[in-house]
């Protein structure tokens, strides 16, 4: 008899809702998890099991959660380094003038950090193909940056943004613009990326929202994890679809009405990832979700 070959699947491992502010960028470095919020005024870190062990204020904000006219809007986070890195970096999505932040800290030393504006006419200069600008995941590839832009309900794809350097950084050599086409009824707008160098494999996360720009929030429909093989073979494509997506919504009804924000790796082991996932539901609340994934 033929041997049945294993399919993609995810299964839910952990899940707690956090007192934290709209989590939208988390990263995952010596067993703590990182979680920023798009309008929070400080970071949370927690352990494995999602309890919070230290906050870190870095904006003087007397507010609880920044109003959306003046948020910075953090949305995507990456660690970087020469050797594997311990460099947490976070970024601002772009989707205004206002919203133009990075955020970086030596995860060893979580006092060690900055908070500094980019010039965002050179990132609207440097993105000018683009309808909109709402970028939602980060990640590195070798020397590469790879973000990710959402999609809506007005300009309906997504695309992976591939540069040499940060992109509001003058001078640099013009991005790829990789349109990423997800075979779904509505709109899902990808909003996390995770690239896994041992695989070739990038991850991402996506969630569908019924909003017509980057800046007002929709109804929340269901969210997926996907990903793409041999990426590094693929990344100068000018159209690219996913290799795998499932939908979490319909694999754990703890998934149901959550917005998927953001995703990091804790461990990869045997074709099997357990990542951290955050979402953001626009209520003030965020929920936090430990994933199986085997590839």
């Amino acid at each position: 008899m033929m041997a049945c070959s294993r399919q993609p699947a995810a299964s839910l491992l952990h899940t707690k809702q956090i007192d934290f502010p709209s989590a939208s960028a988390i990263e995952f470095y010596n067993n703590k998890v990182y979680v920023f919020g798009d309008d929070a005024t400080y970071f949370v870190v927690l352990n494995s099991d999602y309890t919070i062990f230290d906050t870190l204020h870095y904006l003087n904000d007397s507010m609880v959660r920044i109003p959306k006219s003046r948020k910075p809007d953090i949305e995507s986070a990456a660690i970087v380094g020469s050797s594997g890195g311990n460099t947490v970096m976070a970024f601002s999505s772009g989707s205004t003038p206002q919203r133009n932040f990075v955020f970086e800290m030596q995860a060893d030393k979580p006092f060690a950090f900055s908070y500094n504006a980019f010039p965002h006419e050179l990132l609207t200069k440097n993105l000018a193909p683009l309808p909109e600008i709402n970028l939602e995941g980060a990640t590195k590839i070798g020397t590469r940056w790879v973000f990710s832009n959402r999609a809506n309900t007005t300009n309906r794809f997504n695309h992976l943004i591939i540069c040499d350097s940060l992109p509001w950084v003058e001078n640099s050599r013009p991005p790829i613009l990789q349109k990423l086409i997800l075979d779904e009824t509505g709109v899902t707008g990808v909003s996390g990326l995770y690239y896994l160098k041992e695989k070739d494999i990038l991850f991402f996360t996506a969630s569908e929202e019924a909003t017509p720009n980057a800046v007002l929030d929709g109804a929340i429909g269901d969210s997926h994890i996907g990903w793409i093989t041999n990426y590094s073979l693929q990344i100068k494509k000018l159209e690219i679809a996913p290799s795998v997506m499932l939908n979490l919504s319909k694999m754990d009804t703890a998934f149901k009405g959550q917005k998927i924000e953001s995703l990091t790796m804790e461990s990869f082991l045997n074709n099997e990832v357990i990542f951290h996932l955050a979402a953001d539901n626009d209520d003030g609340s965020s929920g936090m979700f430990k994933v199986r994934v085997r590839l």
